[in-house]
């Protein structure tokens, strides 16, 4: 079943995406599209990250990792396996692929790539981000970096579509790269097993909720 389920959404990463309509959903309350925020971006740096789909005991899954604490905007937050695309990478996707080896252990060579989703701009660190969603067909041997990753974090692609899961929050947030002025606003954002994922994470899993949609139960 699930097999079917991966094929389908292979086939779907090849339409047309829903982009800035599905990031506005879990977006902070002030934030512009990254279309919007393109306009004026400069020197801006490009990363890859990677939604990486495993099945168990019949069940799909994604992962998730905690960051460890250090001197940067993202600093604790939770993300996907990613980072910085590097001058030896010949694409995003290598990148992605790379960058997931190195954090979580899984070796691009059991990962099949079904597709990327839409760029998004991130404006507090400057960079663009291309998401790729892959999948391993066996259970993959999780080793995180202690240096990068303080845990690894496994959802259910269900609770991806459970609205109780979907939650509001208030925060200060600056309002542009290098603002010194904080601006309290509403965030939405995903709390999976007390893990709360909001911002750029939370707006890509929020396309990939809408593409995946159909292949799951939910109720949003």
């Amino acid at each position: 079943m699930n097999i079917e389920v991966i094929s389908q959404l292979k086939q779907q990463l090849t339409l047309p995406l829903p982009g800035a309509f599905a990031h506005k959903v879990m977006a902070p309350a002030h934030r512009l599209s990254s279309e919007e925020y393109m306009k004026s971006a400069k020197n801006y740096r490009k990363g890859s990250v990677l939604i990486l789909l495993y099945e168990q005991n019949n069940a799909l899954n994604f992962v998730l990792t905690l960051r460890q604490s250090y001197a940067g905007v993202h600093s604790g937050q939770v993300s996907l396996p990613g980072g910085k695309i590097e001058e030896k990478d010949a694409h995003p996707i290598a990148a992605a692929l790379r960058e997931t080896e190195e954090e979580i252990g899984v070796a691009a060579s059991q990962i099949e790539v079904l597709g990327e989703l839409s760029q998004l701009y991130i404006f507090p660190s400057n960079f663009l981000v291309h998401p790729v969603v892959g999948f391993s067909p066996f259970l993959p041997s999780f080793k995180k970096d202690e240096k990068e990753v303080a845990e690894i974090i496994f959802v259910n692609m269900n609770d991806l579509h459970q609205n109780e899961l979907r939650q509001n929050k208030f925060m200060d947030m600056s309002r542009g790269l290098n603002a010194p002025d904080l601006t309290r606003v509403k965030v939405p954002f995903f709390n999976f097993n007390g893990h709360h994922v909001w911002g750029a994470t939370a707006m890509i899993l929020s396309e990939f909720a809408e593409i995946t949609r159909p292949f799951f139960t939910k109720n949003i």
